[in-house]
C-alpha cells in the first residue's frame, strides 16, 4: 500500500455427507437467529429477517416469518498481510482478506478495528473479519500502536485516531483494491474511534459498531457519545442486552438523536457478546449471527 495522502471530504468513488450406508446425505447443520435470540427493539421477538424501522432506524423483525438459517458461503479468500506507514513514521501490521473472484474497482470493503483488550488476532475481530470477506466484501484488520508494540495500554485517541485514517486512507488509495464503497468500523475501542472518524467527516460510506462502549462500567452517567449525533452516515449497533458498558436504558433514548442509527441487540449477550451459559450457545454461533446481521444490514445501506 502506498503512504496516506491528505484527507479529503469527499467519499471514495471509486455438507458433510452420512458415512451410514442407505441413507441420504445430510445437510450441514446451520446456527440460526433464532437459536441466538437476538431481540428487537419492537418486543421480544426474534429477528430473522429485519428491515430499517422508520422510527429511529432500529432493525425490526418481519413477526409472522419463519427463521431463517444462516447460510455458510463457502467462498475462498487469498489473504494479504501489509504494513501501513503512519503520520511521523512507524508503522502498524493489517490484513486484507479478499473474496475469490475480486476484482479492483468492484468490490465494496469493511474496516474493522479491535477493541482495547487485544489485537487484530481476537477471535470474535477475526470471525467477522472472515466472515464479511466471504460475503464479499473487501475486509480490513489492523493493529493500532500500542497493539503493534505489545502494549497493554491503549494509545491516547489522537495516536488512535491518525492510526485508523493512516488505513483508510492506504485501503481507499490502493490501486489494486479501489474499493467502490467503504465501511469502517470495529469491537468496542475501535468502533469508538471509528465513530469519531465519520463524526469528523471522513470519507465514508457506513459506520458498523460491535460493542460501543458507550460508557465505562459501572458509571452509567458518564456517556461517550455527544459526538454520534454528527454522525451523517448509516450507523448499525450491535449490543448485547448484558453489556456492562452500554447501559440499555441509556441508548435507546440516544437513538431518537441519531437520524441515521439502527440498533440490533443480542439478548443476554455482555460486552464479549457471549451468552449465559443456560444459553447452551457457543460464541461460534453467536458470531456467526452477527456477521449475518452486519452483511444484511450493510446490502441494506449500499442499495
Amino acid at each position: 500500500m502506498r503512504p496516506a495522502r491528505p484527507a479529503s471530504s469527499r467519499p471514495y468513488s471509486c455438507p458433510r455427507r452420512s458415512r451410514r450406508r442407505g441413507r441420504s446425505p445430510e445437510p450441514p447443520s446451520r446456527p440460526s437467529l433464532a437459536q441466538v435470540t437476538p431481540q428487537v427493539e419492537s418486543g421480544s421477538r426474534v429477528a430473522t429477517r429485519p428491515a430499517i424501522s422508520r422510527s429511529h432506524g432500529a432493525l425490526r423483525a418481519h413477526d409472522r416469518q419463519r427463521p431463517h438459517g444462516i447460510r455458510h458461503r463457502r467462498v475462498k479468500l487469498a489473504t494479504r498481510r501489509r504494513r501501513i506507514a503512519l503520520p511521523g513514521g512507524g508503522g502498524v501490521s493489517a490484513v486484507v482478506a479478499l473474496p475469490s473472484g475480486s476484482r479492483p474497482g468492484r468490490s465494496p470493503a469493511i474496516i474493522l478495528a479491535h477493541g482495547a483488550g487485544g489485537d487484530m488476532t481476537n477471535p470474535f475481530v477475526s470471525t467477522i473479519h472472515t466472515g464479511l470477506a466471504r460475503e464479499g466484501y473487501i475486509a480490513v484488520k489492523f493493529n493500532f500502536p500500542y497493539a503493534e508494540a505489545r502494549r497493554r495500554a491503549p494509545d491516547p485517541r489522537p495516536v488512535l485516531e491518525r492510526c485508523y485514517r493512516a488505513v483508510l486512507d492506504a485501503v481507499a488509495q490502493d490501486r489494486t483494491l479501489a474499493p467502490s464503497w467503504i465501511a469502517i468500523g470495529g469491537k468496542s475501542l475501535g468502533g469508538r474511534i471509528a465513530s469519531y472518524l465519520a463524526a469528523g467527516g471522513a470519507p465514508v460510506h457506513a459506520l458498523l459498531l460491535l460493542g460501543y462502549p458507550l460508557h465505562p462500567a459501572g458509571k452509567p452517567e458518564q456517556l461517550r457519545a455527544d459526538h454520534l449525533p454528527a454522525v451523517p452516515v448509516p450507523t448499525l449497533f450491535i449490543q448485547g442486552t448484558r453489556d456492562a458498558l452500554c447501559d440499555m436504558d441509556r441508548l435507546r433514548p440516544l437513538l431518537g438523536r441519531l437520524p441515521h442509527a439502527s440498533l440490533h441487540t443480542i439478548d443476554g449477550g455482555d460486552h464479549s457478546f457471549r451468552l449465559p451459559r443456560r444459553a447452551e450457545r457457543p460464541d461460534s454461533e453467536v458470531w456467526s449471527a452477527i456477521v449475518a446481521v452486519a452483511a444484511r444490514w450493510l446490502r441494506s445501506v449500499r442499495g
